[in-house]
C-alpha cells in the first residue's frame, strides 16, 4: 500500500495546510527566505523539516511576531 492509497489528496492538503514554506514566511515577514532559515537553524523559530524543505506552524509563526522586536518598515 502506497502513501496515497493511505492518506487521500484531502487529508494531506488539510495538514499542509496549517503549515507555511519558508518562502511564504519570508513574503509575509518582508524578509529574505535565508534569514528564515537562519532563524530556524538557530532555534528561534520552530519549524518541522519536510524532506529537504522546512515547514513552520501558522500558530508559531504568530507566536513569534509577537516576541519579535525588530521594526519593520
Amino acid at each position: 500500500m502506497t502513501s496515497s492509497e493511505k492518506y487521500p489528496k484531502v487529508v494531506i492538503r488539510k495538514i499542509m495546510g496549517e503549515y507555511l514554506t519558508t518562502k511564504e514566511v519570508a513574503k509575509l515577514l518582508k524578509v529574505e527566505e535565508i534569514t528564515v532559515r537562519r532563524w530556524i537553524l538557530r532555534g528561534w523559530l520552530p519549524a518541522i523539516r519536510f524532506g529537504r524543505e522546512f515547514r513552520i506552524k501558522k500558530e508559531d509563526l504568530e507566536k513569534y511576531g509577537k516576541f519579535d522586536k525588530r521594526k519593520r518598515r
